[in-house]
């Protein structure tokens, strides 16, 4: 099964393209605003990590919507039996390996 990192798009995009270049994946979840899509925050970090754009779904979501954040993420496809990594950092913290 495909290895999936999920990130949590935001206006720090070093901590994702750091991320992306310490565990590498073959499909890329970006979860995203359309304020940080407006301003080329995905694009930015597709160039710098140097990953394909056809690796990477992007869910744009609404920040303040929880539930509709849930069911865009029950979307995607992710089986919780995947080889999946998220980073949950969204700024300049530690990142976080999850492998479930």
């Amino acid at each position: 099964m495909p290895t999936t990192s999920v990130l949590l798009i935001s206006a720090e995009t070093l901590p994702n393209v750091l991320f992306i270049k310490e565990f590498p994946a073959e499909r890329y979840v970006f979860i995203t605003t359309a304020k940080m899509e407006q301003e080329k925050r995905s694009e930015w970090i597709i160039r710098a990590a140097g990953i394909a754009p056809q690796k990477v779904q992007r869910i744009t979501v609404n920040q303040d919507d929880f539930g509709s954040i849930l069911q865009s993420l029950e979307n995607t496809g992710l089986q919780p039996s995947a080889d999946w990594r998220v980073n949950i950092t969204g700024g300049n913290k530690l990142h976080v390996y999850c492998r479930l």
